[in-house]
């Protein structure tokens, strides 16, 4: 017997059945290596209420165990169909394997030992069924390096001339947002479906706006893509007041903007179109701010942020065009403008209690 086989072995409890022993045996077997001596104690024992009392407990610690056994419990499955001549336990035979009747307090006991020594972890844990904050901030991070990469390529390889490789150059950060969703966005939900919308467009948008003569074009696109945000951020709650603002300083900025406009009608009306509808997306983002929502604070903030960002690239985008150029506006307006879809983006990313992924 090999030294592995002996510290497994050394797992058998006393009046342990042959039958919770033999599956405790092949989880153990399986998965030696990968957990310390407790928590492989407290997981085996998990996954044999799974498959012999037929427990089902939708928390992290199933989940655990029936993503480790997945193999396990339908080869033990099959081996209950094959065995025909399969005897079955009276109730005295019970009591003395202590299998059933079941000590109901000690399995709750054991299912939320279980739990502890996972929600230990250094922040790894659930909390009121959500995702922990350390785990999330880490897995959200690690899902937006491309994001940074194509973004930090964009500022080192973009130029001044218009055309395709710059147009490639451009998008590329918003199509890693768009894996990040796919990655880290709460798909289920309407809002997602609607950032991920508004992005795609903002793309077509990014692709008119590297030439200076399709302006009205590109902010033709983005004009869909405030009403696709608007969309996701919804108008509960109102806060009225937050618009007022935003409307004012929009309103503001365009009143010296529009001397330079008059040789244009169309945008002479498009331009304010735009302009309501993007102090209203970023509105209705700030707003969403306040919403007695039981997701992350720090998240919904981002949304926020990403709003304002967005109006301050847009102004700036407005008045080196109409007023006075702007020295390295491209530097300003882009950069602006990539925080502001960031922040847009990692709003679909809020952890949410009621959609928690239950073992079947």
């Amino acid at each position: 017997m090999s030294s592995r086989d002996r510290e497994i072995n050394s797992f058998r409890q006393e009046h342990e059945s042959d039958e919770h022993w033999q599956l405790r045996r092949e989880f153990l077997d399986a998965h030696f290596d990968k957990f310390p001596p407790s928590k492989l104690q407290c997981y085996s024992h998990t996954y044999v209420n799974i498959e012999v009392l037929g427990c089902r407990y939708p928390n992290e610690t199933m989940q655990i165990i029936a993503d480790l056994a997945a193999g396990l419990g339908s080869a033990h499955k099959r081996r209950k169909e094959n065995n025909a001549q399969r005897i079955t336990m009276d109730a005295s035979n019970a009591a003395e394997q202590k299998i059933i009747p079941l000590d109901l307090g000690r399995f709750v006991s054991l299912r939320w030992a279980c739990q502890s020594l996972i929600t230990k972890r250094k922040g790894m844990e659930t909390k009121n069924g959500q995702e922990g904050p350390a785990a999330f901030i880490r897995a959200t991070l690690i899902s937006l390096i491309p994001f940074l990469k194509c973004t930090l390529w964009y500022f080192i390889i973009w130029n001044q001339t218009p055309g395709l490789w710059n147009a490639v150059l451009k998008v590329l950060p918003v199509f890693s947002l768009l894996l990040f969703i796919y990655l880290r966005g709460k798909k289920e939900h309407k809002w997602t479906s609607w950032i991920v919308l508004g992005l795609l467009v903002s793309t077509v948008g990014d692709v008119f706006m590297v030439w200076r003569s399709q302006l009205v074009n590109g902010m033709a696109a983005f004009a869909l893509a405030q009403i696709c945000y608007i969309k996701a951020f919804g108008f509960t709650p109102l806060k009225p007041a937050i618009g007022v603002i935003l409307y004012l300083g929009s309103f503001g900025a365009l009143a010296l903007l529009i001397p330079g406009l008059r040789h244009d009608t169309f945008l002479l009306v498009g331009l304010p179109f735009y302009s309501v509808l993007l102090s209203t997306m970023a509105w209705r983002a700030n707003a969403r701010f306040f919403a007695k929502e039981r997701t992350c604070k720090w998240i919904r903030l981002s949304a926020a942020i990403g709003s304002l960002s967005f109006l301050i690239s847009d102004m700036i985008i407005g008045f080196d065009r109409f007023y006075s150029p702007i020295p390295d506006a491209q530097v300003y307006i882009m950069s602006t403008y990539y925080v502001a879809q960031l922040g847009i983006a990692l709003s679909a990313a809020e952890p949410l209690p009621s959609q928690k992924r239950k073992i079947n």
